[in-house]
């Protein structure tokens, strides 16, 4: 939830920042709209990590416990 609403944003962001480099030279918009999106996708995904990381109620994935606690 948290990464969706950081995503959102910066999705938001990053198209007003494509507006505005229409208004101000259209022929930058073919290079700022991959880099806009790259960034806003890049930045979204090493948040996801780090409140992924963060999480307290994260469960380990299948088959990735330690041999004691397998009982």
């Amino acid at each position: 939830m948290q990464t969706h609403r950081v995503a959102g944003w910066l999705f938001v962001l990053g198209g007003l920042t494509v507006w505005a480099c229409l208004i101000v030279s259209p022929s930058w918009v073919h290079r700022v709209i991959p880099v806009v999106g790259l960034l806003a996708a890049g930045v979204s995904a090493v948040y996801s990590y780090f409140v992924w990381r963060t999480d307290p109620d994260k469960v380990p994935p299948a088959q990735t416990l330690p041999l004691d606690d397998r009982r």
